[in-house]
């Protein structure tokens, strides 16, 4: 298998590109959700006065992401 001049400068650049967000304290990625916004929102939830609709864009976290902790936290 052979690598590419162009292959090898593009993974070069990223490198450096990822070196010097780390000097600048970038991490990068998807913010993490903060624990009391999760709290807040399973509360609401056990609650039985919101739809889980209602919680989600209250909350502004995703459905997907409420029912994985709404699941964890029932473990």
């Amino acid at each position: 298998m052979f690598i590419h001049h162009s292959d090898l400068l593009e993974r070069y650049n990223f490198e450096e590109s990822l070196k010097d967000s780390r000097g600048r304290n970038r991490k990068g990625g998807r913010p993490r959700v903060k624990i009391t916004d999760i709290t807040k929102a399973i509360n609401l939830y056990n609650t039985g006065e919101y739809s889980v609709k209602e919680i989600i864009e209250t909350i502004g976290i995703s459905r997907t992401t409420f029912y994985r902790y709404l699941n964890c936290n029932k473990k």
